[in-house]
C-alpha cells in the first residue's frame, strides 16, 4: 500500500471510530435517561404502596371495630330503638311552644315592617323610632 492509500484508510478508520464512539455513548445517555425514569416511576410506586398500606390497616381496624358487640349493642338502639332486658327508655320532648312562639312574633315582625318603604325604614334606623329595627335584628 501506498501513503496516499494509507492516509486515506486510516482517515476512513478514525471517522468509523468517532461515528462507533459516538453510536456508543448515545446509546449510554439513552439508557441512563430510562433508568432514572424507572427509578422514579419505583419511587412514586413505593410510596403510594406505603399509603395503600396505611389505607388498609384503617380499613381493617374499622372492620375490627364493625364486628365488635359494642358497635352492634349501639347500632340496635340508636337505629331500631331496642334496648336490653331490664332497661326503662325515657324520652324527652323538646318544648315547641317556644319554637311557636318565635314564628308568631317573626310573622308579625314582618307585617309590620310591609307597611313601611325601605326608604322609610332607613330612615328610622338612622333617625327615628329603632323599635322596628331591633326587632327585626333579634327574630333573623
Amino acid at each position: 500500500m501506498t501513503n496516499g492509500k494509507m492516509e486515506t484508510w486510516s482517515k476512513i478508520m478514525l471517522m468509523v471510530a468517532v461515528l462507533l464512539i459516538f453510536v456508543v455513548i448515545l446509546g449510554i445517555i439513552r439508557e441512563y435517561g430510562k433508568r432514572m425514569a424507572m427509578e422514579k416511576r419505583l419511587a412514586e410506586l413505593s410510596n403510594e404502596l406505603k399509603n395503600l398500606q396505611g389505607q388498609k390497616s384503617g380499613f381493617l381496624s374499622s372492620m375490627d371495630l364493625y364486628d365488635s358487640d359494642l358497635f352492634i349493642e349501639q347500632t340496635a338502639r340508636n337505629k331500631f330503638n331496642l334496648k336490653k332486658e331490664g332497661e326503662t327508655v325515657v324520652v324527652i320532648k323538646k318544648n315547641e311552644s317556644v319554637a311557636d312562639q318565635a314564628t308568631i312574633d317573626a310573622g308579625n315582625l314582618a307585617a309590620q315592617t310591609d307597611k313601611f318603604s325601605n326608604l322609610n325604614l332607613w330612615w328610622q334606623y338612622f333617625f327615628g323610632d329603632k323599635n322596628i329595627i331591633s326587632k327585626k335584628e333579634n327574630n333573623l
